[in-house]
């Protein structure tokens, strides 16, 4: 993982985990919820859960 020019290794971190990882074993990406397991447990539901930062008691800034 990069560190951005201004040195925010925190937002560089959040854009990664933002973006779905390719599996190679599977040769599929997972993270869009569209796998079986994901899915199973109803992935997109839990995440649409999850409060935003602004939401947060103590937001990391």
């Amino acid at each position: 993982m990069e560190v951005n020019p201004d040195g925010s290794a925190m937002e560089e971190l959040r854009r990664v985990m933002s973006e779905p990882i390719f599996n190679p074993v599977l040769k599929t990406f997972f993270g869009e919820g569209k796998l079986d397991y994901e899915l199973y447990v109803k992935t997109s539901e839990l995440f649409s859960l999850q409060p935003t930062a602004e939401e947060l008691v103590s937001p990391t800034s």
